[in-house]
């Protein structure tokens, strides 16, 4: 059964009940308050048509907060299964501790109700709006006892009579915000800079300027620095010394104080300055360059150098002394396929790469040059060679060709073609100085006015055939000349 309710209003004039009546009472607690709790609290009564309580034994409740003009739900919970038995129609319910609908999150009920700096507050169907300082809210309450839900009119929330002072939130004091500093809107000043306020704006300026004050207290905050005389007219001393906790000072030399080594573990290269340090106060080194302490000499473990450790990453010429016996396993390899040789001129290592077709060859000066491959494919090996045409060998210039044995020159092929046997200068075609053997014949042209000469002498064996033309001897070691061996 669904029941209608109205609610219980007075007016100045008159005064009317009606059987089915509501009456809603609010508790807004300020959240403000230390340890209060975020909730409101909802008291009521119900009573059906027939004038009795509402007494259900399980009666769910949904209260639901709008903006002043009810078109936009900002929050709603439940309350479900609430026995109303013997209650006499009597509703005691805590906003805020029920099992929240909208919005999801961390959103508690004292958010509902936050009008400062226009927030923005969403709505269920979508969208959101901004609270102005002054807006009210709107409760919808229903109810379902198991025949529906039933909804009660929405009724404007107003404030309680002291919670109009919440309107002056924004003030502290009878002061608005604006009258007051916010720190982070302040500027950030300098170790020696003060704040200054000059009617417009606040800047920094030098402590010693406009608004400095006066120094009453001194104090140290450690034992680096010692003070007497705090308030009135203090001294400051440094702890100086070469003791635990104190501060090295420098001679009247500017030296340093006799400090051991051991503690000397933040000095480096670039901590170090220029100058000469005394070898009587060099320290012992150990690692890749030892050094004995007291001492200048210096030695480099083996292997220790490497490019990485020359500062242009390069070892030159300059790098290396002179007497030094370089391997030539540590020299660079030159240019991949070529051949690895000393300059002529640096007596560096160089690279030397011919042209194709080229081969190295020494020069008069012993020096390695490239130049024209003088063997080729037809080149004269020892042992022979198999070519796959005519062999040639000879000169290609207006030069002799000489054959030589045992050092000394044995056949001489002049440039004009003469040649010669046991002689350099041949005079003839075939000059032989010496003894002979022509087997098995001798056959000559006789166009010529000099058929064969032989000299000294001539021995002619195994003759089966005949001899025709000339020939002649100088002496009478042979034939006496001139003389006809035989015609034919």
């Amino acid at each position: 059964m669904i029941y209608p309710i109205k609610f219980l209003k007075k007016v100045l004039k008159n005064s009317l009940t009606v059987k089915q009546t509501l009456i809603l009472t609010f508790l807004l607690l300020s959240s403000a308050a230390l340890a209060s709790p975020n909730i409101i609290t909802f008291q009521s009564r119900v009573i059906k048509p027939n004038g009795q309580p509402l007494e259900e034994s399980s009666v769910s409740f949904r209260f639901t907060l709008t903006d002043s003009l009810g078109t936009c739900v900002i929050y709603q919970e439940d309350f479900a299964n609430r026995s109303m038995a013997g209650s006499k129609g009597l509703i005691n319910l805590s906003m805020g501790a029920g099992a929240k609908i909208y919005p999801a999150g961390p959103f508690t009920l004292d958010k509902v109700f936050n009008n400062y700096n226009s927030p923005t507050l969403f709505c269920q169907a979508g969208g959101s709006i901004n609270a102005g300082a002054t807006d009210r809210r709107r409760l919808v309450v229903q109810f379902n006892d198991g025949t529906g839900w039933q909804t009660v009119p929405a009724m404007d929330i107003n404030s309680s009579p002291y919670a109009l002072h919440s309107l002056h939130a924004n003030n502290l004091g009878d002061y608005p915000a604006a009258d007051y500093l916010r720190t982070a809107a302040l500027p950030t000043c300098g170790p020696t800079q003060a704040l200054n306020f000059n009617g417009t704006s606040i800047t920094c300026v030098a402590s010693g300027g406009a608004g400095a004050g006066t120094v009453t207290s001194v104090t140290s905050a450690n034992a680096d620095i010692g003070v007497t005389n705090t308030t009135s007219t203090p001294q400051l001393t440094l702890n100086v010394g070469n003791g635990a906790g104190q501060i090295v000072k420098l001679n009247g030399s500017s030296e340093l104080p006799a400090v051991s080594g051991v503690n000397l573990i933040a000095i480096n290269a670039t901590n170090l300055s220029s100058g000469t340090v005394a070898a009587g106060r060099m320290p012992a080194l150990t690692g890749d360059v030892t050094m004995v302490a007291g001492t200048v000499a210096t030695t480099i473990a083996a292997n220790a150098v490497t490019s990485s450790k020359i500062i242009d990453d390069t070892i030159v010429n300059d790098d290396i002394n002179a007497s030094a016996g370089i391997a030539r396993s540590k020299l660079a390899a030159g240019t991949v396929g070529q051949v690895v040789m000393n300059d002529a001129t640096t007596g560096l290592p160089i690279s030397i790469g011919c042209a194709n077709g080229e081969v190295i060859k020494f020069n008069g000066s012993g020096v390695a040059v490239c130049g024209t491959d003088n063997t080729g494919t037809s080149g004269f090996v020892d042992g022979g060679n198999t070519f796959t045409g005519t062999a040639t060998i000879g000169t290609n210039s207006n030069h002799n060709l000489e054959i030589e044995t045992n050092g000394t020159t044995k056949m001489t092929v002049l440039a004009n073609g003469n040649v010669g046997i046991g002689t350099t200068a041949p005079n003839y075609k075939l000059e032989v100085m010496g003894q002979g053997a022509f087997q098995p014949q001798i056959t000559t042209d006789l166009a010529g006015s000099t058929a064969l000469l032989i000299a000294p002498s001539v021995t002619i064996t195994n003759q089966t055939g005949s001899i025709s033309g000339i020939m002649s001897s100088p002496s009478s070691n042979g034939i006496d000349a001139p003389q006809v061996i035989g015609y034919e």
